[in-house]
């Protein structure tokens, strides 16, 4: 099983330019705990998390109209995954960065994004053979 077995293709992405109140507005109407960054061509030039944002924005009910953009509080260094990515190594990476999300990539396009609880409703709709098979598998190359 891939990651094209468990991603969603539908990504709520905001632009560098996107404000930082319409960024804040988003992660609170959507819960994503990440919301990738993307160019005219879909290309991922950085994420945005809860954390991110300024302690003044602080996540309430109603946006503070921040100053500022996305490119401003973007992580620019992304971590992805690519489509051939398997359950396993999928597993892994979650894993190993503490992140709950990341993009999907197929070369450098965005194609979708995985989150820890894709993969549990994946896993858990496997027969516990087939799970064991599927985190066992060898580990792939990461997109990133």
């Amino acid at each position: 099983m891939d990651t094209t077995a468990v991603m969603s293709p539908f990504v709520v992405t905001v632009g560098p330019e996107t404000a930082l109140a319409d960024v804040e507005m988003l992660l609170l109407e959507t819960g994503f705990a990440t919301i990738p960054v993307v160019d005219a061509d879909r290309h991922v030039v950085g994420v945005v998390r809860p954390v991110d944002l300024p302690p003044t924005a602080g996540l309430i009910p109603r946006p503070r109209h921040q100053a500022g953009t996305a490119a401003d509080v973007m992580r620019r260094s992304v971590t992805t995954a690519g489509p051939d990515t398997t359950l396993g190594d999928l597993v892994r990476l979650l894993w190993h960065t503490g992140l709950s999300s990341v993009p999907v990539v197929d070369g450098d396009e965005l194609v979708g994004i995985v989150a820890r609880r894709d993969i549990a409703t994946a896993l858990g709709a496997l027969p516990v053979d087939a799970r064991r098979a599927a985190l066992a598998a060898p580990a792939a190359a990461l997109a990133s």
